[in-house]
């Protein structure tokens, strides 16, 4: 009987301190020029050059202890729906500007972009490089669904994608607004949709100045799985190796 006890008690000892090991590895890993830190459940990467506008922070979010051998990492999604709280929407009115809506995107984004648009729920051709749409609103094809505006959404796409990381993955953000499918459980976006306000507008300008080279930098993580090795974290074929 109290080789039996001596047995559980090893194994409880054991299961102890495997989960202290993996809990233990809150602190400071090294890639290259990347900083990954843990501080518990949290974990944030942060750059130490090339991000623009002097933003380092490439990504933060919540760890999750698998077991003593992995992690799993999920971006804070709010994170990444940051520049909506910067939009704003000005409806004006052009009396040069005949049967048409003229659409002008201010942002500082500087890559190269597709921007789709979507006015009544009715798609327009995507526009490339461009910031500024005009719109016939009595074009035989737009007529039946663009009269009277009523609702106007749109999606910005990064066309300056460039692979990183183990086998030129590319880790970044490649739309805005990047919210809507990691917030809710719906697909419709007309959530976000803008409503005219006034039924003369003829021009709607929309400007976003948290739309930045960095947003489009930062790194989204999705529930991925980093394995912990004596002081290592190797994410996605990266070593994080342990400084402090």
């Amino acid at each position: 009987m109290n080789n039996r006890y001596c047995v559980l008690l090893i194994l409880v000892m054991l299961t102890i301190n495997s989960f202290s090991q993996v809990t233990n590895i809150s602190g400071v890993y090294l890639y290259d020029w990347e900083y990954l830190k843990i501080d518990k459940d949290k974990f944030k990467i942060v750059f130490d050059r090339y991000l623009p506008e002097r933003d380092t922070i490439a990504s933060f979010g919540d760890v999750e202890y698998i077991d003593d051998k992995f992690i799993k990492l999920t971006s804070d999604k709010s994170y990444y729906c940051s520049p909506s709280e910067s939009i704003v929407f000005r409806e004006l009115y052009d009396n040069t500007l005949m049967d048409s809506l003229r659409v002008e995107f201010v942002f500082p984004f500087n890559g190269d972009f597709d921007i789709k648009i979507h006015i009544n729920n009715t798609p327009l051709q995507a526009i490339t490089n461009s910031k500024i749409l005009t719109i016939p609103l009595s074009s035989s094809s737009y007529v039946s669904s663009l009269r009277p505006l009523r609702t106007f959404s749109f999606h910005i796409y990064n066309r300056s994608i460039i692979g990183d990381g183990f086998w030129g993955y590319y880790l970044g953000i490649v739309s805005f607004p990047a919210c809507p499918p990691f917030l809710l459980s719906t697909t419709d976006y007309s959530v976000f949709s803008y409503k005219f306000k006034n039924k003369d507008t003829n021009v709607l300008v929309v400007e976003i100045p948290d739309l930045t080279d960095s947003y489009f930098a930062r790194y989204f993580i999705n529930e991925e799985y980093a394995k912990v090795e004596k002081d290592k974290i190797i994410w996605r074929g990266r070593k994080y190796e342990r400084i402090k």
